[in-house]
């Protein structure tokens, strides 16, 4: 069975792959992580290049900013790399204009673990196996969603 990338964004935001850990720990420049962040909490969407300018230097003046978000890029798929679980441009895809994480890999989201046994929880009738289902998702938050 291929391994998956656990991505973990309660209480903290890591990727881990095979023993292999990379959190904020690895780098610590923010508008870094704040791009991969942001790809992932909206992995079922496009990103265009200018609502992630925007989302980085907002009305902050910075020379040539399609360039410098260019080079953050391309720093954040050199430390994506180090997993070795995929070749980065396949994690992160950039085509005409827009980038977006790659929901056809094979990965996991604490986030939407935690929901799903929530959601079981909820919706289950037997007592019992409701607590279990709780029980479960309390074993994924660590704390406050991506919290550093």
């Amino acid at each position: 069975m291929e391994s998956q990338l656990q991505i973990n964004m309660l209480g903290g935001f890591s990727l881990q792959y095979n023993g292999k850990v990379i959190d904020y720990q690895k780098s610590r420049s923010h508008k870094l992580w704040l791009i991969l962040e942001y790809l992932i909490t909206f992995r079922d969407k496009e990103i265009t290049q200018s609502e992630l300018i925007e989302l980085l230097w907002g009305d902050d003046f910075t020379e040539n900013p399609a360039n410098t978000l260019k080079t953050l890029l391309h720093r954040l798929r050199n430390m994506l790399d180090e997993l070795k679980f995929a070749p980065s441009k396949e994690m992160i895809i950039y085509n005409r204009g827009v980038y977006a994480w790659n929901n056809k890999l094979n990965f996991v989201v604490d986030t939407d673990q935690f929901t799903s046994l929530c959601i079981l929880g909820d919706e289950e009738e037997d007592v019992n196996r409701k607590i279990a289902y709780y029980l479960d998702a309390l074993e994924y938050y660590k704390g406050d969603f991506l919290v550093l």
